[in-house]
């Protein structure tokens, strides 16, 4: 109930307080013993070792925005500035992007000195590592998931997780380093101030970025991360290695500081009874924190069965369930003479035994509709329709097919190759019925207008989803993240029921391929809809594929369409550079996988001085090159 759910959350909360204030007084004793040290540093004459070689190095105290390692050199973005030594992020439009990456990276880490104006903000990057294009990213986040917390931001969340530790508590006087670690076994490990923070994990795979096609952000989450992705606070330094620093690495790096002091250290520098206290504290924050997760959630339901053997089924007469005539055995299609539709079970045959024995029918090797049914459907994907036109219908008042023989070799041959899927692929595309081009053939067309004979290979229009797909992938913004959660392509208002109101969203979680896409019946997309995506509610084993002046409508002004034109253009300008011809050559690569023509190449070249890029990206998203396979 939702008495018992405030109750529990309010018992919580109180826990989490006892938490907090057991941090503070272990961060009281280890402040005590740094400061200890510090006072006696002048006498002792300290020195603080050096660290790990990194493969860039902004040092915003002494070398401003220069590498002072290699070529990766920075520029101020929005109201970044300098001041005081400092890099200034305002957490509105501020960031600051470095020159394109000098060696492919794969294995890494990535290290900051930061101070945070306030503790109250969420999603900031403080140091990130992108394609040009924003995706894939590996980034240093504060607070995105969890308040007052850090983690490894990427995209789609694909190597992320909540790490369950400590909330942070510095100030806005005090530098917080923090290192992100990315190992060639894809483990992450993330470090605040040279203690490992939460768990090690592993999730996802690691990223390899290449040479001049990747670069390195501050104080934003990645590119195009605009609603919550600015940092507000201040750095000092920061670092990119090309490999995987240890715990003792880290901690040397950050000693190369000068003021820090490791954590051993400080300890030593403790009382025995100090010593004793702050071991103490940890274990009972540690037993509080296992307290909480052992409080029942409540508010669950459990769904329960007792399972009971089905009765006998008989047959209706005139189908009035009030109206039974003699019970029915269990059975197949009689219309198959072979293998028989009688199964020889009694009317009560146990559950388990009917099922047994109707999956040994239909995998017979002597039952031909199985085979035949997934052998036409394969093909229908292939072609655009089966040799039987009725792919969910072979019986009297389906279509002939337009070659039984071929339709019988095929479906023997598959259950010959052991009902191998793949094999029924290979054997199709392999064959010179598929090899066909798609050029027109007047007195052909004259003869078999459809095609149904096969003289060509049939155009095919891309289905909906596949058009927003491949307008996201050359764009370079389609999150491949595989499995999980759908995403909501909707906002929900309610006024005593619900009302979906689809929008145009941006960010990685709306950019994943359409299968993940969440429908609703009250809210369908326009986009997909005008292009005959069906309704998933109701069974379409073939798809219309209408030709309709509100497609040509949509393709010119639907928002997606105009965004991911926008996009497709910087991802141009970025890889191609400033040159006209080369923008246009990656274009045509990534669109229709071929260079363009001269005539082609001469009309882009006018069409982009005139109207720009963007222009450019959006005819070819027009183009029925684009949208047909041929």
């Amino acid at each position: 109930s939702q008495a018992e759910r405030e109750a529990r959350q309010k018992k919580v909360d109180a826990l989490n307080a006892k938490i907090s204030e057991l941090d503070k007084k272990v961060d009281e004793l280890e402040k005590t013993a740094r400061e200890q040290i510090h006072a006696r540093k002048g006498d002792e004459g300290l020195k603080a070792p050096g660290g790990p070689r990194p493969i860039a190095l902004w040092d915003f105290a002494s070398g401003g925005l220069q590498d002072q390692v290699g070529a990766m050199h920075a520029k101020l973005n929005g109201s970044a500035r300098l001041e005081n030594g400092r890099l200034i992020l305002d957490g509105k439009n501020s960031f600051v992007s470095t020159a394109a990456l000098g060696k492919d990276v794969s294995e890494k880490t990535l290290e900051v000195w930061v101070y945070l104006s306030t503790l109250d903000q969420g999603g900031g990057g403080v140091i990130t590592l992108q394609n040009n294009s924003g995706e894939p990213f590996d980034s240093i986040v504060y607070a995105e998931r969890e308040k007052r917390a850090w983690m490894s931001g990427s995209n789609g969340f694909v190597r992320t997780r909540n790490l369950s530790a400590a909330a942070e508590s510095s100030n806005a006087d005090t530098a917080v380093h923090m290192a992100i670690v990315y190992g060639s076994d894809n483990s992450i490990n993330v470090y605040r101030n040279g203690e490992l923070y939460g768990q090690s994990y592993s999730q996802g795979s690691r990223i390899t970025y290449r040479k001049g096609q990747a670069q390195v952000l501050f104080g934003l989450r990645h590119k195009g991360a605009t609603r919550n992705g600015h940092l507000r606070g201040e750095l000092e330094r920061a670092a990119l290695y090309d490999r995987a620093l240890s715990r003792k690495e880290i901690q040397a790096s950050l000693a190369s500081r000068g003021d820090f002091i490791p954590l051993e250290a400080a300890l030593k520098a403790l009382s025995k009874e100090q010593r004793d206290a702050r071991v103490a504290q940890l274990a009972e924050a540690e037993r509080i924190r296992k307290q909480i997760s052992s409080i029942p959630r409540g508010g669950g339901k459990t769904y329960a069965g007792q399972r009971r053997q089905p009765k006998p089924t008989h047959r209706l007469i005139k189908g009035n369930v009030r109206d039974r005539a003699e019970a029915v055995r269990p059975g197949a299609l009689s219309v198959i003479s072979e293998p028989s539709g009688d199964f020889g079970l009694a009317e009560n045959a146990p559950e388990a035994e009917r099922r047994i024995r109707f999956a040994r029918w239909l995998a017979d090797p002597k039952n031909p509709l199985p085979a035949r049914v997934m052998a036409n459907r394969v093909w229908h994907y292939h072609f655009g329709r089966g040799i039987v036109g009725s792919p969910n219908d072979f019986g009297t008042l389906g279509e002939a097919p337009s070659h039984p023989e071929l339709l019988d070799w095929l479906a023997a041959t598959f259950i010959e190759r052991g009902w191998r899927i793949k094999e029924l692929h290979r054997l199709i595309v392999h064959s010179n019925t598929w090899l066909q081009a798609s050029s027109w053939d007047r007195k052909a067309s004259e003869i078999d207008s459809e095609s149904r004979l096969l003289w060509r290979h049939p155009p095919k229009r891309l289905t909906a989803e596949s058009i927003r797909d491949s307008m996201l992938s050359i764009s370079g913004k389609l999150n491949t993240q595989m499995g999980g959660p759908s995403y909501r392509p909707f906002s929900i208002s309610n006024f005593g029921s619900s009302f979906y109101k689809i929008k145009d969203q941006e960010g990685p979680q709306f950019d994943r391929r359409s299968v993940y896409r969440m429908n609703v019946n009250s809210g369908k997309d326009p986009l997909l809809d005008v292009f005959d995506c069906p309704d998933p509610s109701v069974k379409t084993p073939r798809r219309r594929s209408t030709t309709t002046p509100l497609q040509a409508l949509s393709l010119m002004n639907n928002s997606l369409v105009q965004r991911l034109a926008k996009s497709f253009a910087a991802r141009l300008q970025q890889e191609a550079g400033e040159t006209k011809a080369n923008s246009i050559e990656q274009a045509w690569l990534y669109a229709f996988a071929r260079k363009p023509t001269g005539a082609e190449r001469g009309q882009c070249e006018a069409l982009v001085k005139e109207h720009g890029l963007e222009t450019a990206c959006w005819v070819i998203f027009n183009a029925s090159e684009f949208l047909y396979v041929r």
